[in-house]
């Protein structure tokens, strides 16, 4: 990341899929290891209670202040969906009822 910091891009996108590590603990690794890049962090709605995403991302504003985004997603392709499936909403058409 201080790679990217250092030829000039100000933000990187933290993707979401249930095939890969926690967003917000990826996010809070690059913000730490870098001095001025900022993290738009990618957040599927109803994989985790609102409140508890609410609360996790105040808590990376809290120790990176100004240096997080969130980006609310509906999800990504049906094979992904199928992985994490919630609230019985599994197919692409219902999953935008869910954000």
């Amino acid at each position: 990341m201080r790679r990217h910091e250092d030829a000039g891009f100000d933000r990187v996108l933290v993707a979401h899929s249930s095939a890969m590590p926690d967003g917000f603990v990826v996010t809070d690794q690059i913000l730490s290891w870098t001095t001025t890049l900022k993290g738009l962090l990618a957040h599927r709605p109803g994989f985790t209670a609102p409140t508890i995403a609410a609360r996790q991302f105040a808590t990376l504003d809290a120790f990176h202040p100004g240096r997080v985004a969130l980006h609310v997603i509906t999800g990504g392709n049906d094979a992904d969906q199928a992985r994490l499936p919630h609230m019985g909403l599994r197919c692409s058409d219902r999953r935008h009822f869910r954000s």
